[in-house]
């Protein structure tokens, strides 16, 4: 299964011997836990209650089965008992980043900024500090105050080096290059996914600078990227059927071809909900072909998976694109109401922001 998951990356056989595993051995705990980490990763958060739980029972003295559960219960949008799930696992005396940053990403959609500040508090001068700065920066950068979330991932990536966490603040260089990318910082975005490559060319890593480096018009580096993936990770089944086909898309925006977008990114269905660049690309690619309401579709269902990584950009971007779709579609009311809900999000945020201008100008424009 470690052999699947680390170097084939073939989700399927990684599957099939967690399963035989349980089988052979159903007291033991790992393969109904590590099973909820891979479907927390594809996006089959129903599957991932189901086997955190049965790993809860059978290890309740370890953090992972609580940490596990948390994420997927959070990410179903069944707050309540995600933080009775953190809470517990809290009580115990554990102390993994993710028991906090959890209940911190609810408290952002909640709007409890007390409980926000007491749970990064509590990661202060430790490793997991790391984890909760990259999730501030996504916060502010989601809101718009993009120079905070700069000054917090630099932040971010500084902890992690000082802990020896190296891959993983090349992973939060190119977050911090994907909000830019978000709001049309295309230069700032480019140049933070290239200095991500030189800090790791990471599995995690590179795949995401591929879309970033596509979204930001970077295509030549895009592809580069693209044929360097499918060549080392050929039997990888996130990268071949979901990431790498969200970049290709991306391209395929960037040279005005929806159609090819739109194929391209149907390998990644069965997994979008745990990669959700790949429903809101979907939807612009509509948006590009003339089919605003099978955008409006996309769009509303990206909607209805706010709690997935709810600190993320495209939960702000959702917003404007259900707007353009609104308006395509000949329905202003719904339009100015989708414009205003964007702007709103975004009250607080800098001054000078591109895509905040466009927004404004579209609004202005409807009937």
């Amino acid at each position: 299964a470690h052999y699947h998951s680390s170097v084939t990356g073939d989700v399927d056989k990684e599957i099939a011997a967690y399963e035989l595993f349980k089988q052979a051995y159903p007291r033991d705990w790992t393969p109904a836990n590590n099973l909820s980490v891979q479907y927390n990763d594809l996006g089959w958060y129903e599957r991932a209650v189901e086997e955190s739980r049965v790993a809860v029972e059978l290890n309740p003295n370890h953090v992972f089965p609580y940490t596990n559960l948390g994420e997927a219960l959070r990410s179903l949008n069944r707050r309540d008992e995600a933080k009775e799930v953190y809470g517990q696992a809290l009580e115990k005396g554990f102390t993994y980043h993710d028991l906090y940053i959890g209940p911190y990403l609810i408290a952002f959609q909640e709007g409890d900024a007390e409980t926000m500040q007491r749970m990064a508090a509590s990661l202060a001068g430790k490793s997991g500090q790391a984890w909760v700065l990259a999730a501030q920066a996504n916060v502010a950068a989601s809101t718009g105050r993009l120079n905070e979330a700069r000054d917090l991932s630099n932040r971010a990536v500084e902890v992690a080096r000082q802990f020896g966490f190296t891959e993983q603040s090349a992973y939060f260089t190119t977050e911090a290059a994907a909000y830019e990318a978000a709001f049309s910082n295309l230069q700032r975005s480019r140049e933070l996914a290239l200095a991500s490559l030189e800090i790791a060319r990471s599995r995690d890593t590179m795949p995401y600078a591929a879309a970033i480096l596509a979204l930001a018009g970077a295509v030549d580096q895009a592809e580069a990227l693209i044929e360097e993936l499918t060549d080392r990770f050929p039997n990888d089944t996130i990268i071949n059927k979901v990431q790498v086909p969200i970049a290709q898309a991306a391209i395929a925006l960037q040279q005005q071809d929806p159609q090819r977008a739109i194929d391209l990114l149907e390998s990644a269905i069965p997994y979008q909900r745990g990669h959700l660049w790949a429903i809101y690309l979907r939807g612009q690619a509509y948006i590009m072909a003339g089919e605003a309401n099978r955008a409006m579709a996309e769009f509303l269902k990206l909607q209805d998976l706010n709690s997935v990584e709810p600190d993320l950009p495209v939960h702000t971007l959702v917003h404007l694109g259900l707007a353009r779709a609104s308006a395509a579609a000949g329905n202003p009311r719904a339009a100015r109401q989708a414009y205003n809900a964007f702007l709103e999000r975004l009250k607080d945020g800098d001054e000078g922001i591109p895509l905040v201008a466009r927004a404004r100008a579209e609004l202005a424009q409807l009937p």
